[in-house]
């Protein structure tokens, strides 16, 4: 019962900080937690101790702490942790055993890694206060229902909230770790259905029409294709009349996904934007007007590309993003190739947060594979899994060469070595655990360096030889009749 009173509380005080506080209240607090965890780095962590040389941390501004490179962040694990008795390839053997999925590092440590989007994966770890705060937040800020004490208490009583989550099968990554250590107090108020997004889409659908979810959490190309569906009659969760939120998540939300949704439900569209590294730094406006960021938890900056700030209504160049919460694995002023507009108006909704107005970084490529009579769209993030499967892989390019077959071109770093057969087992575990095995082929291609685009400077995750299907709302047109009889 303790727990879910101060998870309770945790909600509520959430709320409360970002509906009622004043811009100078939240700068303050922002500054407070930030001191404190300048203090903490410098007493437990030889790296940063070693950074802050000759600062004052109690006075000096946050543009002359030193950037924070990834590649820093890996290599120096060891002396960045707070913990001397945290060790990187400990952490890195725990992931590989799948057993351990849900289970705690050391008995106390959420640990998971990142896909290498943007280069080497990086191992994150944090305590379980940490995770309980950012579903907290969640809860409390990222959608319009009410949060007061009665409608909190209303919910052990009554009906849950019921939640639908599209996530990859169990995992360490990010989302997968996140979801696998949910507090149990949110249980007593939240009732949790968690969907595999490579799951044949109909059988989905039907586990949807039966859940009747309130809140839909995933993908930008899932709440799409589950709009389709609502539009095509398949989905009846408007004619049901309980869905009242959509979060999106991961991929970047375009306009034309925007509309088909809004069309489908007419419910509000929260663009969440966040990181691995930093899973509470922002959620979106419950209006749907952008996402907010969560200054009592983050730190972020927009910056150009010599790091000066970008003003409120320009786009910048990449971010700087500060974690206030994790004080285990300590994440200060890390770059980040993202780019973000902050709004220079405040938020039509009358939060007192800063609010993105606009999120063009890392756009997603769209994979769709045929499955029995019908299409489905493969998340690029599959490719993402196996690649992270060897460490001495620096980069990776996925190729479309027929509608069921793929080729993930890998880039080695320098000096490094692996046999193409150790990554096509990963590939196959991976397709295996998807459930994909039979469904498609994926080969494996070593290349001495993955060329950018000669036309934008710019690497291409994906190349599609054959596109998004022209018959997308048809399966069974002559097209596919085609296709199949041509093995496309």
């Amino acid at each position: 019962m303790l727990d879910l009173l101060q998870f309770i509380h945790q909600i509520r005080r959430s709320d409360v900080t970002a509906r009622c506080s004043t811009p100078a209240q939240l700068a303050g607090l922002q500054n407070s937690r930030l001191r404190a965890l300048l203090r903490h780095t410098q007493a437990h962590s030889s790296f940063y101790r070693d950074r802050f040389a000759g600062l004052d941390l109690e006075r000096c501004r946050l543009s002359e702490l030193p950037i924070l490179k990834k590649n820093d962040f890996i290599r120096h694990f060891p002396g960045i942790v707070t913990n001397p008795a945290i060790r990187q390839e400990a952490v890195r053997h725990f992931m590989e055993e799948p057993s351990n999925i849900g289970k705690k590092f050391m008995d106390r440590y959420v640990v998971c890694h990142t896909s290498g989007s943007q280069g080497e994966s990086a191992v994150l770890i944090q305590e379980q206060a940490d995770i309980d705060k950012t579903f907290a937040m969640q809860i409390a800020r990222g959608h319009s229902m009410p949060k007061t004490w009665g409608t909190l208490w209303k919910k052990l009583t009554s009906s849950k909230t019921r939640m639908s989550v599209f996530l990859f099968r169990k995992s360490f990554f990010p989302s997968g770790a996140a979801f696998e250590n949910v507090p149990p107090a949110m249980h007593r108020i939240v009732n949790l259905q968690r969907l595999n997004l490579n799951d044949d889409f109909a059988e989905n659908i039907v586990k949807l029409n039966e859940f009747k979810p309130n809140i839909i959490t995933a993908y930008t190309h899932v709440l799409e294709n589950l709009a389709r569906a609502e539009l095509q009659g398949k989905l009846k969760l408007r004619q049901a009349g309980c869905l009242q939120h959509v979060t999106n998540i991961s991929e970047p939300l375009s306009e034309q996904a925007r509309d088909k949704i809004e069309r489908a439900w007419g419910v509000p569209i929260a663009n969440h934007y966040a990181m691995g590294e930093c899973l509470g730094l922002t959620l979106g406006c419950a209006s749907g007007n952008g996402a907010h960021v969560n200054v009592d938890l983050a730190i972020l900056e927009n910056v150009d590309r010599f790091y000066r700030p970008v003003p409120p209504g320009t786009r910048g160049e990449k971010v700087l993003v500060t974690n206030l919460v994790n004080l285990t694995q300590p994440l200060i002023r890390y770059e980040i190739d993202d780019v973000i507009t902050l709004s220079d108006k405040p938020c039509s909704c009358g939060s007192p947060l800063p609010l993105i107005s606009d999120i063009s970084g890392r756009s997603n490529d769209r994979l769709w594979y045929r499955r029995g009579n019908h299409y489905q769209e493969l998340a690029m993030f599959l490719f993402k899994k196996i690649a992270a499967g060897s460490p001495d892989i620096a980069e990776f390019q996925v190729h479309q060469t027929e509608r069921n077959r793929f080729v993930l071109r890998v880039e080695p770093k320098p000096d490094s070595y692996f046999q193409t057969v150790e990554l096509l087992d990963v590939a196959a575990r991976e397709l295996a655990y998807e459930k994909l095995t039979g469904i498609i082929d994926v080969d494996i291609e070593v290349v001495d360096q993955i060329q950018a685009d000669p036309r934008t400077g710019k690497l291409r995750r994906v190349i599609s030889q054959v596109g998004i299907p022209e018959d997308l709302d048809n399966p069974r047109s002559k097209r596919m009749s085609k296709e199949i009889a041509l093995g496309v």
